[in-house]
């Protein structure tokens, strides 16, 4: 009897080493999806589909189907290496991994035999200094910028100055406002964190409260109407129109570097700690991070901007 059992057991794990990661991840994603993970789940499917890219060019065989024995540290150290090669930037890459090994844990978890090795040979943490925090003049030119009234620079910017001017909102949960999120009693605009679940309340500012105003519809799923559903599609089509609508804005108030959405965010951070002497543990409440250790690293990252003023304040002292 032990023998049969023995038997069995090894024909379900090898069953299991050959199921397909592909369909297995999209099963992982469909379930994520009811959890309300809108940006997750964008950031995995991405990732998937880079991963197809890679199999479809290195690895044809494995572009149908690609059995979990197969997923190997070799193959995730492969697939940087290809994506290098591409001139596909390093934290673009690193993000990748992030959410494949998202989803290969996802699915340990649930018993599927996956090795703790499969992402050892490569790196998945964020390289430091990725983005570029504007200043508050850059700021002041992005709210004086001369664009056409209900063209999409328009548009780009009263989101913009809404994110800076209301704490730092992601781009995530500023989509998925709703137009009770804000009392008019209180003043103050309510959420939770779709990243973290955090409950986030900031007051806003006459000029946000004025946007605020500007773009509420009645009868709309969302309070400003970039999205109207849930689905991880809608949201990545929002985010890629409000980007390149912000890389214009930008361009036109002179500023010739990369600006996402995510840069406004980091902006207000960075501008209230290093301008105004925000402390860490009221950056913590806007920017909804439950450690002000993440907000440290968020706001206090070297930069070879803050080296060049200090070498500047050294050679000044010097020359005194």
């Amino acid at each position: 009897m032990k023998r049969i059992n023995c038997v069995k057991k090894t024909k379900m794990l090898s069953q299991s080493r050959n199921s397909d990661f592909f369909l297995l991840a999209q099963q992982m994603i469909a379930r994520m999806q009811n959890e309300c993970r809108p940006k997750t789940v964008y950031n995995c499917q991405t990732a998937l589909r880079s991963l197809q890219r890679y199999l479809d060019c290195c690895r044809p065989e494995l572009r149908k189907r690609l059995p979990l024995r197969l997923l190997t540290s070799e193959l995730t150290a492969h697939f940087h290496r290809y994506h290098v090669q591409r001139g596909v930037g390093e934290n673009a890459i690193r993000a990748y991994l992030r959410s494949l090994r998202s989803l290969v844990n996802r699915l340990r978890k649930k018993g599927y035999p996956l090795g703790d090795d499969i992402f050892s040979l490569v790196h998945t943490s964020p390289l430091p200094g990725g983005s570029v925090p504007l200043s508050e003049v850059e700021m002041r030119r992005i709210s004086m910028a001369d664009v056409r009234p209900e063209s999409s620079m328009a548009w780009a910017r009263d989101l913009a100055l809404f994110t800076y001017l209301a704490g730092g909102i992601a781009f995530v949960d500023l989509a998925h406002l709703r137009s009770g999120n804000y009392d008019a009693g209180t003043g103050m605009l309510t959420f939770r964190r779709q990243k973290t679940g955090v409950e986030v309340r900031v007051s806003l500012p006459p000029v946000a409260l004025g946007i605020w105003r500007k773009y509420g519809k009645q009868g709309a799923a969302y309070h400003f109407g970039l999205v109207s559903t849930n689905h991880p599609d809608d949201y990545a089509n929002a985010l890629t129109r409000y980007n390149r609508s912000l890389r214009s804005l930008a361009l036109r108030s002179g500023i010739h570097r990369k600006v996402t959405s995510y840069t406004l965010r980091h902006t207000f951070a960075t501008i209230a700690r290093h301008n105004y002497g925000a402390p860490l543990d009221l950056l913590s409440l806007p920017l909804g991070h439950r450690s002000e250790r993440t907000t440290a690293l968020y706001v206090d990252r070297p930069t070879y901007d803050m080296l060049q003023r200090l070498q500047c304040k050294m050679e000044r002292n010097l020359m005194k």
